[in-house]
Protein backbone atom coordinates (compact mmCIF):
# COMPACT_ATOMS: atom_id res chain seq x y z
CA UNK A 1 0.00 0.00 0.00
CA UNK A 2 2.68 2.09 1.03
CA UNK A 3 4.87 2.02 -1.85
CA UNK A 4 1.47 2.38 -4.44
CA UNK A 5 1.29 5.67 -2.32
CA UNK A 6 4.79 6.41 -2.71
CA UNK A 7 4.79 5.70 -6.49
CA UNK A 8 2.29 8.57 -6.94
CA UNK A 9 4.95 11.05 -5.56
CA UNK A 10 6.84 12.70 -8.41
CA UNK A 11 10.51 12.88 -7.69
CA UNK A 12 10.40 17.28 -7.48
CA UNK A 13 11.48 18.15 -4.11
CA UNK A 14 9.31 21.57 -4.44
CA UNK A 15 6.63 21.59 -6.10
CA UNK A 16 5.18 18.10 -5.35
CA UNK A 17 3.05 16.30 -8.02
CA UNK A 18 0.77 13.74 -6.90
CA UNK A 19 -0.37 11.95 -10.23
CA UNK A 20 -4.14 11.25 -9.75
CA UNK A 21 -7.10 12.94 -8.73
CA UNK A 22 -8.69 10.63 -6.42
CA UNK A 23 -9.25 11.91 -3.00
CA UNK A 24 -7.98 8.73 -1.33
CA UNK A 25 -4.76 8.33 -3.28
CA UNK A 26 -4.12 12.32 -2.43
CA UNK A 27 -5.01 12.06 1.29
CA UNK A 28 -2.03 8.66 1.18
CA UNK A 29 0.00 10.99 -0.47
CA UNK A 30 -0.09 13.97 1.94
CA UNK A 31 -0.09 11.74 4.62
CA UNK A 32 3.09 10.19 3.35
CA UNK A 33 5.03 13.19 3.13
CA UNK A 34 4.04 14.49 6.43
CA UNK A 35 5.15 11.59 8.15
CA UNK A 36 8.07 11.18 6.39
CA UNK A 37 9.75 14.74 7.15
CA UNK A 38 11.63 15.04 10.21
CA UNK A 39 9.81 18.94 10.35
CA UNK A 40 7.03 18.65 11.83
CA UNK A 41 6.31 22.36 10.64
CA UNK A 42 5.12 21.31 7.44
CA UNK A 43 2.61 22.62 5.24
CA UNK A 44 1.56 21.40 2.06
CA UNK A 45 -0.56 23.97 -0.16
CA UNK A 46 -2.67 23.19 -3.30
CA UNK A 47 -0.95 25.25 -6.26
CA UNK A 48 -3.47 23.43 -9.04
CA UNK A 49 -4.69 20.60 -10.28
CA UNK A 50 -3.74 19.56 -13.64
CA UNK A 51 -7.09 17.99 -15.36
CA UNK A 52 -4.89 16.81 -18.34
CA UNK A 53 -2.90 14.64 -16.48
CA UNK A 54 -4.85 13.86 -14.02
CA UNK A 55 -1.76 15.35 -11.25
CA UNK A 56 -2.78 17.95 -8.52
CA UNK A 57 0.81 20.42 -7.40
CA UNK A 58 1.41 21.20 -3.93
CA UNK A 59 3.89 23.99 -2.35
CA UNK A 60 6.12 22.75 0.31
CA UNK A 61 6.83 24.99 3.25
CA UNK A 62 7.88 25.54 6.90
CA UNK A 63 6.93 27.45 9.82
CA UNK A 64 9.77 29.02 12.00
CA UNK A 65 8.61 26.93 14.95
CA UNK A 66 10.35 27.27 18.75
CA UNK A 67 9.26 24.54 21.18
CA UNK A 68 6.83 25.89 24.28
CA UNK A 69 8.12 23.16 26.35
CA UNK A 70 11.13 21.32 26.62
CA UNK A 71 11.59 18.53 28.63
CA UNK A 72 15.20 16.31 29.14
CA UNK A 73 15.34 13.18 30.92
CA UNK A 74 18.56 11.39 32.15
CA UNK A 75 19.42 7.61 33.35
CA UNK A 76 22.36 8.79 35.24
CA UNK A 77 21.56 11.60 38.42
CA UNK A 78 22.13 15.31 37.47
CA UNK A 79 21.46 18.53 38.66
CA UNK A 80 18.24 20.30 37.10
CA UNK A 81 20.44 23.51 36.74
CA UNK A 82 23.08 21.26 34.15
CA UNK A 83 20.07 19.33 32.67
CA UNK A 84 18.54 23.22 31.72
CA UNK A 85 22.14 24.15 30.61
CA UNK A 86 22.36 20.89 28.17
CA UNK A 87 19.08 21.61 26.19
CA UNK A 88 19.58 25.66 26.50
CA UNK A 89 20.86 25.65 22.73
CA UNK A 90 17.77 23.17 21.58
CA UNK A 91 15.57 25.78 23.34
CA UNK A 92 16.66 28.63 21.29
CA UNK A 93 16.80 26.67 17.96
CA UNK A 94 13.83 26.52 15.44
CA UNK A 95 12.06 22.64 14.77
CA UNK A 96 13.41 21.04 11.71
CA UNK A 97 16.67 20.19 10.21
CA UNK A 98 18.50 22.58 12.67
CA UNK A 99 17.15 21.43 15.57
CA UNK A 100 18.31 17.88 14.41
CA UNK A 101 21.45 19.06 13.74
CA UNK A 102 21.97 19.99 16.93
CA UNK A 103 21.13 17.45 18.79
CA UNK A 104 23.39 15.27 16.99
CA UNK A 105 26.36 18.02 18.19
CA UNK A 106 25.47 17.21 21.66
CA UNK A 107 27.61 14.65 22.43
CA UNK A 108 30.84 16.79 20.93
CA UNK A 109 30.26 19.14 23.46
CA UNK A 110 29.95 16.42 26.41
CA UNK A 111 32.87 13.59 26.80
CA UNK A 112 30.03 11.95 28.96
CA UNK A 113 27.41 11.66 25.73
CA UNK A 114 28.56 8.99 23.72
CA UNK A 115 24.96 7.06 23.04
CA UNK A 116 22.84 9.14 20.71
CA UNK A 117 20.62 11.68 21.67
CA UNK A 118 17.11 10.50 21.15
CA UNK A 119 14.14 12.77 21.41
CA UNK A 120 10.23 13.29 20.37
CA UNK A 121 7.88 16.03 19.73
CA UNK A 122 4.37 16.29 20.85
CA UNK A 123 1.43 18.53 21.46
CA UNK A 124 0.69 19.13 25.33
CA UNK A 125 -2.05 21.74 24.70
CA UNK A 126 -3.46 22.87 22.08
CA UNK A 127 -1.43 25.11 19.19
CA UNK A 128 1.43 24.55 22.04
CA UNK A 129 4.35 21.97 20.67
CA UNK A 130 6.31 20.19 23.36
CA UNK A 131 9.71 18.26 23.08
CA UNK A 132 11.23 15.62 25.08
CA UNK A 133 14.95 14.34 24.84
CA UNK A 134 16.50 11.50 26.62
CA UNK A 135 20.20 11.05 27.45
CA UNK A 136 22.40 8.28 28.60
CA UNK A 137 25.12 9.49 30.36
CA UNK A 138 28.64 7.02 30.61
CA UNK A 139 30.19 8.54 33.48
CA UNK A 140 33.66 6.73 34.68
CA UNK A 141 35.83 6.47 37.74
CA UNK A 142 38.54 4.66 37.92
CA UNK A 143 41.88 4.27 40.24
CA UNK A 144 44.94 2.61 39.40
CA UNK A 145 47.96 2.42 41.86
CA UNK A 146 51.41 0.48 42.37
CA UNK A 147 54.31 1.23 45.11
CA UNK A 148 57.60 -0.25 45.71
CA UNK A 149 60.17 0.40 48.11
CA UNK A 150 64.04 -0.29 47.91
CA UNK A 151 66.58 -0.09 50.21
CA UNK A 152 70.61 1.63 49.61
CA UNK A 153 72.30 1.41 52.93
CA UNK A 154 69.82 3.24 55.90
CA UNK A 155 67.97 4.76 53.28
CA UNK A 156 64.86 3.90 51.97
CA UNK A 157 63.47 4.58 48.33
CA UNK A 158 59.88 5.06 47.65
CA UNK A 159 58.83 4.49 44.14
CA UNK A 160 54.77 4.09 42.42
CA UNK A 161 52.53 5.54 40.59
CA UNK A 162 48.85 6.66 41.49
CA UNK A 163 46.47 7.98 39.65
CA UNK A 164 42.63 8.24 40.58
CA UNK A 165 39.51 9.35 37.95
CA UNK A 166 36.38 10.38 39.02
CA UNK A 167 33.27 11.78 37.30
CA UNK A 168 29.37 13.19 38.26
CA UNK A 169 30.69 13.06 42.00
CA UNK A 170 28.81 16.05 42.30
CA UNK A 171 25.73 15.41 40.15
CA UNK A 172 27.31 18.08 37.95
CA UNK A 173 28.85 16.10 35.05
CA UNK A 174 32.09 17.22 36.19
CA UNK A 175 35.49 15.21 36.11
CA UNK A 176 38.24 15.30 38.64
CA UNK A 177 41.90 13.45 38.22
CA UNK A 178 44.75 13.00 40.15
CA UNK A 179 48.18 11.42 39.14
CA UNK A 180 51.60 10.77 40.85
CA UNK A 181 54.65 9.13 39.82
CA UNK A 182 57.54 8.88 41.25
CA UNK A 183 60.75 7.06 39.27
CA UNK A 184 63.05 7.30 41.39
CA UNK A 185 64.60 9.54 44.19
CA UNK A 186 65.30 12.05 41.18
CA UNK A 187 62.14 12.16 39.28
CA UNK A 188 58.51 12.74 40.54
CA UNK A 189 55.34 14.16 39.09
CA UNK A 190 52.20 15.68 40.33
CA UNK A 191 49.10 16.55 38.82
CA UNK A 192 45.65 17.80 38.97
CA UNK A 193 42.73 18.40 37.01
CA UNK A 194 39.04 20.00 37.58
CA UNK A 195 36.52 20.08 34.57
CA UNK A 196 33.14 21.54 35.29
CA UNK A 197 30.80 21.69 32.37
CA UNK A 198 28.63 24.59 34.14
CA UNK A 199 29.94 25.67 37.34
CA UNK A 200 26.61 26.74 39.59
CA UNK A 201 24.70 26.28 36.17
CA UNK A 202 26.62 28.49 34.66
CA UNK A 203 26.42 28.09 30.65
CA UNK A 204 30.12 28.35 30.22
CA UNK A 205 32.94 25.76 31.98
CA UNK A 206 35.89 25.99 33.70
CA UNK A 207 39.03 23.99 33.22
CA UNK A 208 41.79 24.17 36.02
CA UNK A 209 44.92 22.27 36.03
CA UNK A 210 48.13 22.11 38.21
CA UNK A 211 51.94 20.21 37.19
CA UNK A 212 54.43 19.80 39.64
CA UNK A 213 57.03 17.85 38.46
CA UNK A 214 60.65 16.80 39.61
CA UNK A 215 62.81 16.14 36.54
CA UNK A 216 65.78 14.10 36.95
CA UNK A 217 66.70 15.79 39.89
CA UNK A 218 68.34 18.86 38.06
CA UNK A 219 65.18 21.44 38.58
CA UNK A 220 61.39 21.31 39.49
CA UNK A 221 58.82 22.48 36.67
CA UNK A 222 55.62 23.88 38.62
CA UNK A 223 52.54 25.40 36.44
CA UNK A 224 48.68 26.92 37.29
CA UNK A 225 46.75 26.76 34.17
CA UNK A 226 42.83 27.87 34.65
CA UNK A 227 40.24 28.28 31.19
CA UNK A 228 36.99 28.78 30.64
CA UNK A 229 34.96 26.07 27.96
CA UNK A 230 32.33 27.57 25.69
CA UNK A 231 31.07 26.11 22.46
CA UNK A 232 30.80 27.07 19.03
CA UNK A 233 29.50 25.84 15.94
CA UNK A 234 32.98 25.06 14.78
CA UNK A 235 34.50 23.94 17.72
CA UNK A 236 31.90 22.11 20.01
CA UNK A 237 34.57 22.48 22.76
CA UNK A 238 37.06 25.72 23.01
CA UNK A 239 38.74 27.02 26.14
CA UNK A 240 40.37 30.38 26.69
CA UNK A 241 42.24 31.20 29.89
CA UNK A 242 45.40 31.80 31.18
CA UNK A 243 48.65 30.31 32.52
CA UNK A 244 51.57 30.74 35.25
CA UNK A 245 54.36 28.95 36.46
CA UNK A 246 57.90 28.91 37.29
CA UNK A 247 61.52 26.46 37.03
CA UNK A 248 63.69 26.38 40.25
CA UNK A 249 66.82 24.70 39.23
CA UNK A 250 68.73 22.45 42.25
CA UNK A 251 72.69 22.93 42.89
CA UNK A 252 72.92 20.09 39.96
CA UNK A 253 71.07 21.42 37.62
CA UNK A 254 72.38 25.21 38.10
CA UNK A 255 75.94 23.86 37.79
CA UNK A 256 74.74 21.79 34.42
CA UNK A 257 73.41 25.21 33.03
CA UNK A 258 70.24 25.18 34.40
CA UNK A 259 68.11 28.55 35.55
CA UNK A 260 65.50 29.82 37.25
CA UNK A 261 62.63 30.89 34.74
CA UNK A 262 58.68 32.89 35.66
CA UNK A 263 56.02 32.69 32.67
CA UNK A 264 52.83 33.96 32.33
CA UNK A 265 50.56 33.39 29.22
CA UNK A 266 46.78 33.57 27.39
CA UNK A 267 46.29 30.40 26.37
CA UNK A 268 43.57 28.86 23.88
CA UNK A 269 42.83 25.48 23.08
CA UNK A 270 40.15 23.20 21.26
CA UNK A 271 38.55 19.94 21.60
CA UNK A 272 36.57 17.43 19.18
CA UNK A 273 35.78 13.46 19.73
CA UNK A 274 34.46 11.60 17.24
CA UNK A 275 35.37 8.38 17.35
CA UNK A 276 32.79 5.43 18.23
CA UNK A 277 34.33 3.87 21.55
CA UNK A 278 35.92 5.82 24.65
CA UNK A 279 38.24 3.01 25.38
CA UNK A 280 38.57 1.06 22.09
CA UNK A 281 38.28 3.55 19.14
CA UNK A 282 38.28 2.02 15.93
CA UNK A 283 36.45 4.48 13.70
CA UNK A 284 36.26 8.53 13.30
CA UNK A 285 38.67 11.38 14.81
CA UNK A 286 39.63 13.37 17.31
CA UNK A 287 41.95 16.31 18.01
CA UNK A 288 43.05 18.85 20.77
CA UNK A 289 44.91 21.69 19.96
CA UNK A 290 46.42 24.61 22.44
CA UNK A 291 48.43 28.04 21.77
CA UNK A 292 49.76 30.14 24.56
CA UNK A 293 51.51 33.35 24.26
CA UNK A 294 53.29 35.20 27.06
CA UNK A 295 56.53 36.06 28.44
CA UNK A 296 59.16 33.99 30.30
CA UNK A 297 60.94 36.55 32.29
CA UNK A 298 61.54 39.32 30.02
CA UNK A 299 61.45 37.85 26.64
CA UNK A 300 57.81 36.57 24.72
CA UNK A 301 57.15 33.40 23.62
CA UNK A 302 54.83 31.15 22.07
CA UNK A 303 54.34 27.46 22.73
CA UNK A 304 52.00 24.91 20.91
CA UNK A 305 50.76 21.25 21.62
CA UNK A 306 48.86 19.32 19.94
CA UNK A 307 46.91 15.65 19.74
CA UNK A 308 45.39 14.10 17.20
CA UNK A 309 44.03 11.06 15.86
CA UNK A 310 42.33 9.02 12.82
CA UNK A 311 40.84 5.46 12.39
CA UNK A 312 40.16 4.12 9.22
CA UNK A 313 38.16 0.79 9.15
CA UNK A 314 39.28 -1.81 6.94
CA UNK A 315 36.80 -4.44 7.72
CA UNK A 316 33.91 -5.11 10.30
CA UNK A 317 37.13 -6.13 12.82
CA UNK A 318 40.13 -4.46 11.87
CA UNK A 319 41.22 -0.69 11.17
CA UNK A 320 44.06 1.06 10.25
CA UNK A 321 45.03 4.51 12.88
CA UNK A 322 47.10 7.52 11.81
CA UNK A 323 48.00 9.57 14.99
CA UNK A 324 50.58 12.86 15.79
CA UNK A 325 51.32 14.78 18.72
CA UNK A 326 53.37 17.07 19.12
CA UNK A 327 55.40 20.26 21.21
CA UNK A 328 57.29 23.26 20.25
CA UNK A 329 58.21 26.78 22.25
CA UNK A 330 59.78 29.82 20.56
CA UNK A 331 61.55 32.62 22.15
CA UNK A 332 61.46 35.99 20.73
CA UNK A 333 65.31 36.17 22.27
CA UNK A 334 65.84 33.27 20.51
CA UNK A 335 67.45 30.89 23.11
CA UNK A 336 65.17 28.94 24.77
CA UNK A 337 65.80 27.84 28.80
CA UNK A 338 66.97 24.63 29.31
CA UNK A 339 64.09 24.36 32.09
CA UNK A 340 61.72 25.24 29.41
CA UNK A 341 62.52 22.39 26.99
CA UNK A 342 60.74 19.38 26.88
CA UNK A 343 61.17 15.42 28.41
CA UNK A 344 59.89 12.65 26.01
CA UNK A 345 60.35 8.84 25.51
CA UNK A 346 57.77 6.02 27.08
CA UNK A 347 54.49 4.96 27.20
CA UNK A 348 52.66 7.99 26.34
CA UNK A 349 55.01 9.45 23.35
CA UNK A 350 57.98 7.20 21.84
CA UNK A 351 57.53 3.51 22.81
CA UNK A 352 60.22 1.52 23.04
CA UNK A 353 62.14 3.82 24.84
CA UNK A 354 62.89 4.76 28.65
CA UNK A 355 60.80 7.30 29.98
CA UNK A 356 61.83 10.95 29.13
CA UNK A 357 64.98 9.68 27.22
CA UNK A 358 65.38 12.47 24.81
CA UNK A 359 64.89 16.37 25.24
CA UNK A 360 64.25 19.35 23.04
CA UNK A 361 62.93 22.34 22.39
CA UNK A 362 60.37 20.54 20.07
CA UNK A 363 59.37 17.33 19.08
CA UNK A 364 56.11 15.18 16.95
CA UNK A 365 55.40 11.56 17.52
CA UNK A 366 53.65 9.85 14.41
CA UNK A 367 52.32 6.73 15.00
CA UNK A 368 51.16 4.39 12.55
CA UNK A 369 48.85 1.54 14.39
CA UNK A 370 46.86 -1.49 12.87
CA UNK A 371 44.31 -2.54 14.93
CA UNK A 372 42.33 -5.48 15.33
CA UNK A 373 38.97 -5.78 17.27
CA UNK A 374 36.99 -9.16 16.99
CA UNK A 375 34.31 -8.14 19.94
CA UNK A 376 33.32 -4.90 21.38
CA UNK A 377 35.64 -5.79 24.43
CA UNK A 378 39.07 -6.49 23.49
CA UNK A 379 41.41 -4.85 20.93
CA UNK A 380 44.52 -5.88 19.42
CA UNK A 381 47.29 -4.12 17.58
CA UNK A 382 50.80 -3.53 15.85
CA UNK A 383 51.95 0.26 15.92
CA UNK A 384 55.52 1.93 14.58
CA UNK A 385 55.93 5.15 16.52
CA UNK A 386 58.48 7.71 14.47
CA UNK A 387 59.43 10.86 16.38
CA UNK A 388 61.15 14.08 15.09
CA UNK A 389 62.58 17.00 16.27
CA UNK A 390 64.06 20.30 14.68
CA UNK A 391 65.42 22.34 13.09
CA UNK A 392 67.05 18.92 12.02
CA UNK A 393 64.11 16.31 11.75
CA UNK A 394 65.35 14.13 9.06
CA UNK A 395 68.77 13.36 11.34
CA UNK A 396 67.54 12.67 14.43
CA UNK A 397 64.35 10.49 13.69
CA UNK A 398 63.92 7.72 16.11
CA UNK A 399 61.74 4.53 15.41
CA UNK A 400 59.59 2.12 17.58
CA UNK A 401 58.20 -1.08 16.88
CA UNK A 402 55.90 -3.23 18.99
CA UNK A 403 52.32 -4.49 19.73
CA UNK A 404 49.74 -4.82 22.46
CA UNK A 405 46.48 -5.49 23.24
CA UNK A 406 43.59 -4.00 25.64
CA UNK A 407 40.91 -5.72 27.44
CA UNK A 408 38.27 -3.93 29.17
CA UNK A 409 35.65 -5.57 31.54
CA UNK A 410 32.75 -4.08 33.92
CA UNK A 411 35.89 -4.51 36.64
CA UNK A 412 39.33 -3.27 34.86
CA UNK A 413 40.87 -2.01 31.73
CA UNK A 414 44.21 -3.62 30.86
CA UNK A 415 46.41 -2.67 28.40
CA UNK A 416 50.10 -4.37 27.86
CA UNK A 417 52.17 -2.83 24.99
CA UNK A 418 55.64 -4.53 24.16
CA UNK A 419 57.88 -2.22 22.08
CA UNK A 420 61.70 -2.35 20.72
CA UNK A 421 63.78 0.73 19.51
CA UNK A 422 64.01 1.07 16.00
CA UNK A 423 67.30 -0.95 15.88
CA UNK A 424 65.53 -4.31 16.81
CA UNK A 425 67.56 -4.36 19.98
CA UNK A 426 64.87 -7.05 21.48
CA UNK A 427 67.27 -7.33 24.87
CA UNK A 428 66.06 -3.53 25.37
CA UNK A 429 62.33 -3.64 24.83
CA UNK A 430 60.19 -1.99 26.96
CA UNK A 431 56.81 -3.79 28.45
CA UNK A 432 54.19 -1.21 29.12
CA UNK A 433 51.54 -2.51 31.31
CA UNK A 434 48.16 -0.95 32.75
CA UNK A 435 45.68 -2.19 34.71
CA UNK A 436 43.10 0.20 36.04
CA UNK A 437 40.54 -0.78 38.11
CA UNK A 438 36.72 0.95 37.03
CA UNK A 439 34.77 1.74 40.62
Amino acid sequence: MYAAIFGLLAAQPDPVTIRSLDSAAVGGSLDSLILGDPDPTLMLDLHRIIVSEKAAEYGKSYRVKLLDTLVIRSTEPLRQAVLQQITKPLARTAIGAGFDQQVQTLHQRYYFLHQPVQYQFGLVAPDRLGGMVHIRPAFENQFSGILGMSRSGQIWDLTGEFDMHLENLLKTAGSYDMYWKRVDSLSQILKFEFIEPHPFGLDFGINWNYHHEVIQGLYTFMENQTQFQVSMSVFPVLRLGFSAGRTLPTEKGRAQGYSEVSFRSFTVSAVHDETDHRFLPAKGYKYEFQLDGGKQNSAGFLEGQYQLANYFPMTNQSFLMFASQGRSIWSKEGKIPKTRFYYFGGASTLRGYREQQFFNTSYQVTTLELGYRPVPVWQGNLFIDYATTFPEPLQHGRLGYGLGFTQVSKQTIIKIQYAVPGSLDFQNGKLHIKWISRL
